[in-house]
């Protein structure tokens, strides 16, 4: 019980903190006003952005939320940039996009989320690209995930895969900042081989890594055995674009029953792609 006492102090310590850093970051986060923001029909290649901030800052956009390109490389109060789009695919005739900041203090902020409409003509001819990509990233996607399983001091291997439901976003965020999901987890060695899993999680965007994630789920075989399973990850890195690798630690145990408790070392794969907004 002293184990379960001291995860759950210390999934509150890191809450309450880092809740309290994001509200900082929101108090004295620098505005962006946006001039102009077109992509002409005689030129669909060509996206004409400019905008002002209102203090110095280096400016970049995620365009697409896939593409990175950088505005202002020094500090200025405007920013202004002709975006080539000749190499970029989208599924949509409405681009998204969020301008990225740094002052010259060195703190990161971003902008609310702002939109610009792609001409029909430049969306007919890269259909089949986008066709193509979506086909190879649902392929990656559908992989499981490798997981280390202990339990009273033995070590076993398993896998188990999650699939993100619901997701609520935020203005300026690469990634949602909750979501929930369903996760199917098969362990050979286990009593309870197969589980099945609900799960609420709360994503921080954080430097030096993409995110921290702190979760909490419920798992049930359907039969005798349902508990709770509190789980903090790492989103190491991207690639492509589209996916997150993960490091995930997890701790499942059934309150009231010592025999039904062990926990889980695991990586795996995290895209918001598919995820229905709420």
């Amino acid at each position: 019980m002293k184990y379960i006492l001291s995860f759950l102090l210390l999934f509150t310590f890191l809450i309450s903190n880092l809740f309290a850093q994001i509200e900082d970051d929101t108090k004295d986060s620098i505005e962006v006003y946006i001039l102009d923001s077109y992509i002409p029909l005689d030129n669909p290649n060509s996206f004409f952005l400019s905008f002002i901030t209102s203090d110095s800052a280096k400016t970049f956009i995620i365009l697409g939320g896939k593409y990175s390109v950088i505005i202002s490389d020094g500090f200025s109060e405007n920013h202004r940039a002709e975006i080539n789009l000749s190499n970029y695919e989208f599924d949509s005739l409405t681009i998204s996009y969020i301008v990225k900041l740094e002052d010259k203090n060195g703190n990161k902020s971003a902008s609310e989320v702002f939109e610009v409409d792609l001409p029909v003509e430049r969306k007919i001819s890269s259909h089949a690209n986008v066709f193509s990509n979506c086909l190879f990233g649902a392929i990656i996607y559908a992989i499981p995930s490798p997981q280390l399983i202990v339990t009273s001091g033995k070590s076993s291997f398993g896998i188990t895969k999650e699939i993100p439901i619901l997701a609520k976003f935020s203005g300026g965020y690469n990634f949602p900042v909750s979501y929930f999901s369903i996760e199917y987890s098969h362990s050979p060695k286990l009593v309870t081989k197969n589980l099945f899993r609900i799960g609420y999680k709360q994503l921080f965007e954080i430097p030096v890594v993409e995110y921290l994630s702190i979760g909490i789920n419920g798992f049930s075989n359907f039969n005798s055995i349902n508990g709770v399973s509190p789980e903090i990850s790492i989103g190491v890195f991207r690639f492509s674009n589209l996916f997150t690798v993960y490091g995930r630690y997890r701790y499942n145990f059934k309150p009231g029953d010592n025999n039904i408790k062990f926990s889980e070392l695991s990586i795996g794969l995290f895209t918001s792609f598919l995820t229905i907004q709420y």
